[in-house]
């Protein structure tokens, strides 16, 4: 057998122990000495809803704690410091005023790279997050149906989850409150100027739109069409067409159900129709038989009423053609304008307070925007 015998020789060099807790302390010095000021920078100026008054965010200051180490451990205690900040507070039409803002008390790092909360050493582990993105998936329900998600998640706010169903309804959840059809929050982001998603374009490009601005020619200076017009077929022929190359600012409207129904549809023709081909459509204008308005305009055609019009041997109807995702989830959709919307929502968010339209401004604007 062989023996290994050990030698008594020792290496003369050797490497020194690395500061194993060197990321730690250097990230929480970042923190303190820039990224707190960042994070700052990213929401200062915050104005109301209205865009009448503000708050900034000056500077900040970290004071000194009240306890030391071994005390907080004896104590119980949380080794911390309070952290006060210099706030602007101004508006349009008042006095800017300054002061200092007490904000609260903020974990302090010791040498060794813990933190003692209530008493107690605590160390914070990194774990995996989700990256900020939007993520798609698709797979089937129990009666093989395809369903379609999408995930929304932002740097910073509520995520947004959007899913359809086997009954082609189409819901978004924020955070985690209660489903409702994503109509519903289409229509309450178009209640702020901000969700509107205004751009510039031709105004030979703008049909469908509504004008966010009025349209001004620039030779005369005569308003060619008012603010809050929507320009509608009818009303874009009524346009001179050497005005069709000016520019103007518009939104695509989502104020209303049939706002909604406009922009997930398409006007199409049908010849000789028959009873099938009616069924689920909606009509463009009043349909009348005998004096009698059997179908009003925007209403959907329902197999009776299909019935009817093809025994009248119609020659050609100018329908909508809705977009079957888009009829299911407003069908499901108990609101009917931007106003009704944002109530609902604030009444999902805070079911136990009474609903009123300025609280549930606030909440939905400090959501999303």
């Amino acid at each position: 057998m062989r023996v290994i015998n050990t030698t008594s020789k020792r290496i003369g060099r050797y490497q020194p122990v690395p500061n194993l807790i060197e990321l730690q302390l250097n990230s929480y010095r970042w923190f303190l000495e820039e990224g707190l000021p960042e994070l700052f920078k990213t929401f200062s100026p915050i104005w109301d809803f209205t865009q009448t008054n503000y708050i900034e965010l000056v500077s900040f200051n970290l004071g000194e704690p009240k306890y030391d180490i071994q005390e907080c451990r004896n104590r119980d205690m949380t080794f911390e410091a309070p952290i006060k900040a210099i706030v602007r507070f101004g508006g349009r039409d008042r006095e800017m005023i300054e002061s200092e803002v007490y904000l609260g008390d903020l974990p302090l790092m010791t040498d060794k790279g813990t933190f003692i909360i209530n008493g107690r050493e605590r160390v914070i582990v990194s774990q995996l997050s989700r990256s900020a993105g939007l993520y798609f998936e698709e797979g089937v329900d129990t009666t093989m149906n395809v369903i379609v998600s999408a995930r929304v998640i932002p740097t910073e706010g509520p995520w947004l989850e959007v899913d359809s169903d086997g009954n082609n309804v189409v819901r978004a959840q924020i955070s985690q409150t209660k489903k409702l059809p994503i109509t519903q929050l289409i229509k309450a982001l178009y209640y702020f100027e901000r969700g509107r998603g205004r751009v510039s374009l031709r105004l030979g490009d703008s049909a469908g739109k509504r004008v966010g601005e009025p349209v001004v020619d620039t030779e005369t200076g005569e308003i060619l069409v008012e603010q809050g017009t929507i320009l509608t077929p009818e009303r874009f022929a009524q346009l001179p067409v050497e005005h069709h190359d000016l520019i103007a600012k518009v939104e695509q409207p989502f104020a209303t159900n049939d706002d909604v129904l406009r922009y997930f549809s398409k006007e199409v023709t049908l010849e000789s129709p028959s009873a099938d081909d009616l069924v689920g459509k909606r009509v463009l204008e009043d349909l009348v038989r005998d004096g009698e308005v059997i179908v009003r305009k925007g209403e959907k055609i329902e197999r009776e009423t299909a019935r009817l019009l093809e025994a009248a041997n119609i020659d050609s109807l100018r329908v909508l053609d809705v977009l079957r995702l888009a009829e299911a989830t407003l069908e499901n959709d108990p609101t009917t304008n931007a106003r009704e919307a944002l109530l609902d929502i604030y009444k999902r968010l805070r079911p136990g307070e009474a609903a009123n339209e300025d609280a549930a401004k606030q909440l939905i604007y400090g959501l999303f925007f």
